[in-house]
């Protein structure tokens, strides 16, 4: 699922909708973790004012980052639909990347 975004993400937006083949996102999420003054792998990218998109898996949240967070409890749909989703943006993204403003404008 499509958890977090940077800024100026309407391009990113739109060629996630075009290249993912069930393009599954919540902006809420995103505006929870930061509520409760969570970060995730992608918040010093964001901060820093690279463009991209963040996407977690989120069955098993209770397990995350901690002894439990295990390969075998990882929801192998989910990681299936994550790959298949990932995989089909690199070429998307680059033409988005390639024609997006200088970053810190």
């Amino acid at each position: 699922m499509l958890l977090e975004t940077s800024a100026d993400n309407a391009e990113l937006i739109k060629e996630f909708g075009t290249a993912a083949a069930l393009p599954i996102g919540d902006s809420a999420l995103a505006a929870l973790y930061q509520a409760g003054n969570q970060n995730t792998d992608f918040t010093m990218f964001r901060q820093a004012g690279y463009l991209g998109l963040n996407f977690a898996l989120m069955d098993g949240t209770a397990a995350y980052h901690n002894s439990v967070d295990t390969a075998e409890r990882l929801d192998k749909a989910g990681l299936q639909h994550m790959a298949r989703t990932c995989s089909a943006l690199p070429e998307a993204s680059v033409i988005v990347i390639l024609q997006a403003p200088p970053l810190g404008r």
